[in-house]
């Protein structure tokens, strides 16, 4: 056998080995914007959606690049490496739909909320609790528009974000499983009144998972450890709704300060503009 033709056989079993090593759901990866997929087994993927992390290398060379992961409720009890995976919690932000019901020359994610992009509201909040070491870090969901992240956030694109919220969810999650989370704490870009302190106090809470209240009223953020997100659903737009009502054993409410109200349409953009309080 020549030099050049062992050299291609080792390195065929190096690419078959670093494979089967890694998990199914980010055993896909793009390069050059041109999508390479392994063969997957797993009959619980729904689609692929797209996310980039400069600190998530490619498992094969190393390099930074695109990575596309499958939708799949059935995420691995430990790190690519083998290695339990680190105690982490990341925030992931759903920024990915339509918003059909706002009517107006921009998307509602966008417009103008007392001189910040609605987005924004929402982003700088969760961007804080990771400055107060609740987090480890943030991870933003994007689809219908895009959106302009600081440096440090992770960005998660969801191509199939019409299906609803469950695809956008499980994108995070996939992301977030990827980069050795244990938690994720779930919240929403349209809901710019959710507190710091909110995604902190949820963020720090021990059940499996942690609802955040106000008034006693369910709403985001809220916790969803590993060992349930198998059980969520794949498809629709219910987010962990259903699950919290199937295993209300599981579920522990916190209190929280602010308010979940969400900007939905016009008028609710125009309402809170004219207001001089912001909670």
């Amino acid at each position: 056998m020549n030099a050049g033709a062992f050299r291609s056989r080792r390195a065929s079993r190096e690419r078959h080995a670093c494979a089967t090593q890694v998990p199914c759901y980010a055993r896909h990866f793009v390069t050059n914007e041109r999508l390479s997929t392994s063969n997957c087994n797993n009959q619980l993927v729904r689609n692929l959606f797209v996310i980039y992390h400069p600190f998530v290398p490619d498992a094969l060379s190393g390099a930074r690049t695109w990575q596309a992961c499958p939708v799949t409720n059935n995420y691995p009890a430990q790190s690519a490496s083998g290695e339990p995976a680190r105690a982490t919690t990341y925030a992931v932000l759903l920024a990915a739909g339509e918003g059909s019901r706002f009517i107006g020359s921009l998307h509602k994610l966008v417009a103008e909320l007392h001189g910040r992009p609605v987005y924004r509201w929402a982003l700088d909040a969760v961007r804080a609790a990771e400055r107060a070491n609740a987090i480890a870090g943030v991870i933003v969901v994007t689809g219908s528009v895009d959106l302009d992240l600081a440096d440090g956030v992770v960005r998660a694109h969801n191509p199939n974000w019409a299906s609803g919220q469950a695809s956008s969810l499980h994108a995070g999650i996939a992301t977030a499983a990827a980069l050795g989370a244990d938690s994720i704490v779930v919240g929403l870009a349209d809901q710019p009144f959710v507190t710091t302190e909110a995604w902190c106090v949820v963020a720090r809470a021990s059940t499996p998972i942690a609802v955040a209240t106000y008034s006693g009223v369910r709403a985001q953020p809220v916790r969803l450890h590993r060992s349930v997100w198998g059980e969520l659903a794949t498809e629709g737009d219910q987010g962990a709704r259903s699950l919290m009502a199937l295993r209300p054993e599981l579920v522990g409410e916190v209190a929280c300060q602010g308010s979940a109200a969400d900007i939905d349409t016009m008028e609710d953009l125009q309402r809170w503009n004219s207001s001089t309080n912001l909670l």
